[in-house]
């Protein structure tokens, strides 16, 4: 007679990602942080022989916290060369001096639209 058995496979629970904060404000800054963002040191780079330079294309327009997020992203990355490079679709100017800061010592590349060209357009100058 053959043994049958019975496996219940229980996933682990996916923990809750944070709430966005609703802006409730007629002010569409009412909810952007104007405070300094802190440095985080970057982590120990891989000791290999360098690899081909990767561009890592990024669009923004208008939320330069998200921006600042995004390049902190890049400088934690383990793997170098890499070169960002920031396309501002027509939105607040940003200052280069503001991603060096950032940045420190990667290179990047800033383009800014005079005017909003959409989302392929940006994609496509980077």
């Amino acid at each position: 007679m053959p043994c049958e058995s019975h496996v219940d496979i229980v996933p682990e629970p996916i923990a809750a990602s944070p709430k966005p904060i609703a802006n409730t404000s007629s002010d569409p800054d009412a909810n952007i942080s104007h405070e300094p963002i802190a440095k985080a040191s970057p982590p120990a780079v891989a000791n290999i022989a360098p690899g081909p330079i990767i561009n890592i294309l990024i669009r923004t327009k208008d939320r330069p916290e998200l921006l600042m997020d995004a390049l902190g992203s890049v400088v934690n990355q383990i793997y170098r060369p890499v070169k960002p490079v920031i396309v501002n679709d027509g939105g607040v100017p940003i200052h280069p001096e503001n991603i060096s800061a950032i940045l420190r010592e990667i290179p990047f590349e800033y383009i800014e639209h005079p005017v909003t060209m959409g989302r392929s357009a940006a994609f496509n100058t980077g």
